[in-house]
């Protein structure tokens, strides 16, 4: 579907003030003309898509055929590219990835050289010359460096966990939903050889009635004055005209605030695989490089067109009529005579063309002289300009055309011989029946056919067969020819679909001579292009991710931020451009999952002895990471309390304060009074059947209560 309308105004079915209106009719008409002719460029590689979208779909066989006839058509088919596409969906978007804003690494201190040594020797310097009584101008100005430099770090921290909110919940209330979206576009890549994603931003504004009804007063107050200023304009009575000019500004303000933001967010779209068109200059289709424009295409009918547009295009558009015969579903590019009627659900060309050179998107309906929507800087501002991410696979370095080979074209061939194969030995197999042979003459018309309508262990009665006579004396069997498993083998297809998709033998079925390493092999061989793929997937939404990320920051109203995020969210009131340069909007978990989660645990348990000994280490930042490591979805806020001892502190306070109620016993060694600060904690601890917790110095050592019980509140 096309973008909805999303603000007033934007809407010129006639020429703008001050334009030629033949010279918009001309300049229209050739745009129409590129457009068609880029289309007509890019016709073998629209065409090869929708056969093989119809491969897929089970239209093996013969080509040009209707659903009606391919569902009639009963020959035999294995569909492998059906189970091949499925499977590569499975293994490339299992689930959502996790979209992370983070902070950039930068240096925010002009003076401060980020030594935590010299920042206790400045803070020491600072309260000695204030016990002296004499200044230190370079270490308030240092200190005034590392306030500033730390303020601006929380700031930009605060907005990143802001973005990241707001972006997680934009992507959330996609409809439909975008994961069952982006599932379908790795089918449509697989299927088609290219998918691609839509960025845009939409803002819906409704009328203030309060402020409506105030410009109303004011218009009338306003005529009201000027009426008098014209009667008093000799005489120079009263001051009207300053009233005038007060009202007329007050008016201007209040209509400039009249619409009510209601609804603003991220819209993301996938259009189909043959509805954006390039231009045919275009060299690469993963940016459009080379290309001076990119049109996407929607069939819209008048109906729908007046409703987004607010232009009636019938019986003035050119129709793109769709066959509506029963069985029938191709698409005709002709337009109606006049003569027949026009009906209702007639079906338009719209295009939406991108011009970078320019720096305007506009809308144009073919056969329509006049802009369904003027020339306007597009919505969505982003430094490729192209609103659209390309999603591609099995890339070609070919300079006759753009558009990759899907995996159902690379394996179509395989998948037809296989069907062949299988077909030729179901037909064998049906003239391989029993057939028997009589003489002419021999047995009457009601004998033959008996023996042609025999059931399956039935008696029948033959007329011409003699009391004592064998059945053979009046039947011959037909003698056939055996069926050679080696003619219709098809395990030298199985290899070469392997080779193809990489796809392991016992994956779909195996064969006689396969081995377990060859099994391995082929699929070790296929995770590693199925991480390649997923590679691909996580670098097309990372690029998706920036852009969206930016789009939301420069565009999204800091009530709508907080009304998402919270009353403690921060957002960047005046220049959202400044805070760009400090956040990184990223993919933290890609489609495939963490494959280096086990090597960051491991890392994390190696560092983590090191950090708990360090000086300055924040305990919470440690817990922080350690929670993240394990599940990236834990919240710590409502578990973390500041200030708060540690629970083994606890246990051990409680533990010594037990301890301490003991009776003296006169020997230091058994007397806790006589052991030291650390009390209890000196001797070696032995759990015991209610509540010890023993911590080493590993991040898995950690072991709990044995019963359930915590002697905190003992």
């Amino acid at each position: 579907m096309p973008p909805d309308q999303t603000f007033k105004g934007d809407m010129a079915p006639d020429a703008p003030d001050g334009t030629d209106a033949a010279g918009v009719e001309k300049f229209i008409t050739w745009w129409q003309e590129r457009v068609l002719a880029a289309r007509k460029f890019h016709a073998p590689a629209f065409k090869r898509m929708q056969e093989d979208s119809d491969f897929v779909r089970g239209k093996q066989w013969e080509s040009g055929q209707s659903d009606e006839q391919a569902a009639a058509d009963d020959r035999y088919v294995v569909n492998i590219c059906q189970s091949e596409v499925a499977a590569s969906v499975a293994a490339l978007y299992a689930k959502n990835p996790t979209f992370t804003v983070t902070r950039k690494p930068r240096m925010d201190f002009a003076i401060w050289d980020e030594n935590p040594q010299s920042l206790q020797e400045a803070q020491a310097a600072l309260m000695e010359s204030t016990q002296m009584g004499i200044p230190a101008p370079d270490v308030q100005a240092l200190l005034m460096d590392v306030n500033q430099g730390k303020m601006k770090r929380m700031t930009t921290d605060r907005i990143a966990r802001t973005l990241e909110i707001v972006f997680k919940q934009q992507i959330a209330q996609q409809n439909p939903d975008f994961k069952a979206e982006m599932k379908q576009l790795v089918r449509r890549v697989e299927t088609h050889g290219v998918g691609y994603l839509k960025l845009d931003f939409q803002r819906l504004e409704t009328v203030n009635p309060e402020a409506a009804a105030r410009v109303s007063d004011l218009a009338t107050r306003l005529a009201h004055i000027e009426g008098l200023m014209k009667e008093t304009e000799k005489g120079g009575g009263a001051d009207y005209g300053k009233q005038a000019e007060e009202l007329r500004i007050s008016m201007e303000t209040l209509q400039s605030q009249m619409s009510v933001i209601t609804s603003e967010g991220l819209l993301v779209h996938f259009p189909r695989a043959t509805a954006v068109i390039p231009d045919q200059a275009c060299s690469q289709l993963r940016s459009f490089v080379g290309a001076r424009f990119v049109a996407e295409e929607f069939n819209l009918s008048k109906c729908k067109i007046y409703e987004i547009y607010k232009v009636d295009v019938s019986g003035k558009a050119t129709v793109y009529d769709r066959a509506r015969i029963e069985g029938v579903d191709t698409w005709s590019m002709k337009t109606k005579k006049a003569t027949e009627d026009k009906d209702y659900d007639d079906l338009y060309r719209v295009w939406e063309i991108y011009h970078p050179e320019s720096g305007s998107v506009f809308t144009i309906c073919e056969g329509f002289n006049k802009y369904l929507r003027a020339p306007a800087p597009p919505k969505v501002l982003l430094e490729r300009f192209y609103p659209y991410y390309t999603l591609t696979f099995n890339d070609v370095e070919d300079e006759g055309g753009i558009y990759a080979p899907s995996t159902v074209r690379l394996i179509r061939h395989p998948q037809k011989e296989f069907n062949r194969s299988k077909e030729a030995l179901r037909q064998h197999r049906i003239a391989s029946k029993p057939h028997y042979a009589t003489s002419d003459g021999v047995v009457d018309e009601k004998d033959r056919k008996n023996m042609e309508s025999l059931p399956a262990h039935a008696t029948i009665q033959l007329n011409a067969l003699q009391p004592g006579q064998k059945v053979g004396d009046l039947f011959q069997m037909i003698q056939k020819y055996p069926i050679d498993p080696n003619v219709y083998e098809t395990d030298s297809i199985k290899q070469d679909i392997q080779v193809i998709t990489r796809r392991a033998d016992a994956r779909f079925g195996g064969s006689s001579n396969a081995t377990a390493t060859a099994d391995s092999i082929a699929e070790d061989s296929r995770q590693a292009e199925d991480r390649s793929k997923s590679d691909d997937i996580d670098d097309f939404l990372t690029a998706f991710a920036r852009d969206a990320g930016t789009t939301i920051l420069l565009q999204m109203s800091p009530e709508t931020a907080r009304r998402i995020a919270g009353p403690g969210a921060t957002w960047p009131e005046s220049n959202p451009v400044d805070i760009l340069d400090d956040l990184e909007l990223s993919i933290e978990a890609g489609s495939s999952g963490r494959p280096n989660r086990a090597l960051e645990i491991a890392s994390f348990q190696r560092l983590f002895p090191l950090l708990v000994q360090t000086p300055g280490i924040k305990p919470e930042w440690l817990a922080k990471k350690a929670v993240e490591l394990a599940d990236a979805n834990i919240d710590l806020t409502d578990a973390y309390l500041e200030g708060l001892p540690s629970i083994q502190a606890i246990n051990a306070a409680a533990v010594k304060a037990a301890s301490m109620m003991q009776t003296q016993t006169g020997d230091p060694a058994t007397n806790p009074n006589d052991q030291g600060a650390e009390g209890a904690n000196t001797a070696p601890r032995t759990p015991d059947a209610g509540n010890q917790m023993t911590v080493s110095p590993g991040l898995n050592d950690i072991q709990g209560p044995q019963d359930g019980e915590n002697n905190i509140m003992q």
